[in-house]
């Protein structure tokens, strides 16, 4: 994969003599797999000479895909000037955050209005194809794209790419969720962490770096990052290459030269390499020769059902609503005009009783709760919302607002999906809702009850297998699965009515998960194996925790057992960290071993009967 910048300053464009070393252009990248695939990166005025090149190294005819992470001027500047646009013979994919407000196609053609451009975007010639994205897994051409969103005033999505085996994360317009992180202090927890998760093990990161830990005070909720929190970030994640980027505009090729080396110094441990990007500067990661070219003009779009698994119209959003919980009316009505800005629903709880009977009984999809009040503390806000849950309710998502660091132990409670620090803007608390109504709208699916449920159960509890975890006869079979298919996870899985739970378990250091994460009771639903090459292509299971999140599954395959009586109870399976497709021979095998799981369980169902 090849790497190449054309734009490196963040918040607008500084050229002049003492920006000429890092480049004075707003952000954009060019990206080209071994294959030829196309991508290039924001579009700020950077594309104006990345446009300029590709027409005079194709003679005009060049065509490719466009990763815009969000509409703020910067990084769409250059979208009016980019001169392939301007070619009829040539098609081009632009894909953007969506999910509120105007589309993509809307947002990049306000630009181009009247009254603040001569032309309008129909008289660019070329066959644009637009598309909404919220988080999730997609494919263009050869390369593998997940899109997670940032931490911004503004919806804004970072992009991981993998293709060539080797991985490339863009992350810009990204600021730290912990204020001390964000001076390269503290622990990395709760939402941090899972930014480091989505670097993680990284070949090269992108990652925006405008301020410096002191400058960073008194720019809090202005979306971005600093030098030492990229730093700190990418070590924890296990980055192999950093590159600082979004350079201030302010910042002098001296400056950013000196802080490259201060970080270094001071914050560098050896292991990782960082510097800074700089226009013009081209990586090769793990490639053999410096030739890249660029795949056929005629570029197939992206399936429909990849895009729509990750799109969520205005109208299924609309059907949501949030519930509240504010000290003072003020900061309550202040808060309503946020949200009634996206024509949202609203209820309103500032009572402790009234909280756990709206969470219990009210149709919201997202809690936004003041933990400053003397109401509850997270742990009641949590057992509240996974009661709900077990009550046959969905999950709910929470945001906490504070004027304290987010606890130690937040990690524990995955429902919390925001903590957010007071004193904070309209615009970035508006961002963060929008957020978590988009990333819950667009949840991995979670498999129905299979039909019987209530028989199953019973036959469950009958036959105690939730409490035959451990039994020697089980970890038999799942080490000859193992030794078989050279998986480096197996298990023999039970699946009750809100848990999945272990009989057997090689290679995951947990023995249990949550049943709407399971991938065994989808499996349970047929009655054969279920099969699946590859998860981030499935819409299934693409945006599961388990594949987003550590252990980052990627293949699945599991056959269902099953009592004497017919009921299917779990399954035997095999989950890998790679894509990985197996033969017919390895799928009948698999039955096969799933056929010696049964005749356990018969003997299960023997020596209940006889006691």
């Amino acid at each position: 994969m090849q790497v190449k910048f054309w734009g490196t300053r963040g918040s607008i464009s500084a050229s002049g003599p003492e920006t000429m070393n890092y480049g004075g252009n707003t952000s954009c990248v060019e990206v080209r797999s071994r294959s030829g695939t196309l991508i290039v990166i924001d579009c700020g005025t950077g594309a104006y000479r990345l446009g300029r090149k590709l027409m005079t190294e194709f003679n005009g005819q060049v065509s490719g895909h466009m990763l815009i992470t969000h509409t703020h001027w910067d990084h769409i500047q250059g979208f009016p000037f980019f001169a392939p646009y301007f070619v009829p013979t040539n098609e081009w994919h632009i894909y953007g955050p969506s999910g509120f407000g105007p589309s993509l196609n809307q947002a990049l053609s306000g630009q181009m209005q009247y009254t603040y451009f001569p032309i309008s975007m129909k008289y660019l010639g070329a066959q644009m194809q637009f598309h909404d994205l919220t988080e999730g897994t997609f494919k263009i051409g050869d390369i593998k794209i997940r899109a997670q969103y940032l931490n911004h005033p503004a919806l804004t999505l970072g992009y991981r790419l993998e293709a060539d085996g080797v991985s490339l994360v863009y992350s810009c317009d990204h600021e730290p969720y912990s204020h001390a992180c964000a001076l390269g202090q503290g622990e990395i927890t709760g939402n941090d962490h899972d930014h480091a998760e989505f670097l993680a093990d990284a070949d090269l990161v992108i990652h925006d770096s405008q301020y410096t830990a002191d400058e960073y005070e008194t720019r809090v909720g202005w979306g971005h990052s600093t030098y030492e929190y990229a730093q700190k970030i990418c070590e924890y994640a296990k980055v192999q290459k950093l590159i600082f980027t979004h350079h201030d505009p302010t910042r002098t090729d001296e400056q950013i030269s000196s802080l490259v080396q201060h970080i270094q110094d001071r914050y560098g441990t050896g292991k990782l390499e960082s510097s800074a990007a700089a226009e013009g500067r081209v990586i090769n990661l793990k490639s053999n020769s410096n030739t890249y070219r660029i795949a056929p003009v005629s570029v197939k779009p992206v399936k429909d059902s990849q895009i729509e698994a990750l799109s969520q119209t205005l109208t299924d959003i609309m059907t949501h609503a949030v519930l509240l919980t504010f000290g003072t009316e003020d900061e309550v009505a202040s808060v309503t005009d946020i949200i009634k800005t996206d024509a949202i629903k609203i209820f309103i709880a500032q009572h402790a009783n009234e909280v756990m009977r709206a969470i219990a009984e009210k149709p919201i999809s997202l809690l936004v709760a003041d933990m400053d009040l003397d109401l509850f503390d997270l742990k009641t806000v949590v057992s509240a919302i996974r009661q709900r849950v077990n009550e046959g309710g969905s999950s709910l998502p929470l945001i906490a607002v504070s004027s304290r660091e987010m606890p130690d132990d937040a990690h524990k409670y995955p429902e919390l999906k925001d903590w957010i620090i007071k004193p904070f803007s309209n615009e970035y608390l508006r961002t963060r809702i929008r957020a978590a109504l988009l990333q819950e709208a667009g949840k991995w699916t979670q498999a129905p009850q299979i039909p019987g449920e209530t028989a199953r159960i019973a036959a469950l509890q009958r036959f105690g297998l939730l409490s035959k975890t451990g039994l020697p006869k089980y970890d038999r079979l799942t080490r000859l699965v193992g030794t078989y298919f050279q998986a480096p996870i197996c298990l023999i899985t039970i699946v009750d009515a809100e848990m999945q739970v272990f009989l057997s378990n090689i290679g995951f250091d947990f023995n249990e998960t949550p049943r709407d994460q399971s991938f065994c009771a989808h499996t349970i639903l047929k009655k054969h194996i279920l099969h699946v090459p590859d998860a981030t292509e499935d819409p299934r299971f693409a945006y599961n925790p388990l594949v987003t999140g550590a252990p980052h599954i990627r293949s699945y395959a599991g056959a269902p057992v099953y009592l004497p009586s017919g009921h299917a109870v779990g399954t035997i399976c095999i989950y890998d960290v790679k894509p990985r497709e197996l033969t017919a021979e390895e799928l009948t095998a698999l039955q096969d071993f799933a056929t010696l799981v049964d005749h356990e369980l018969a003997t299960e169902e023997v020596i209940t009967e006889t006691l």
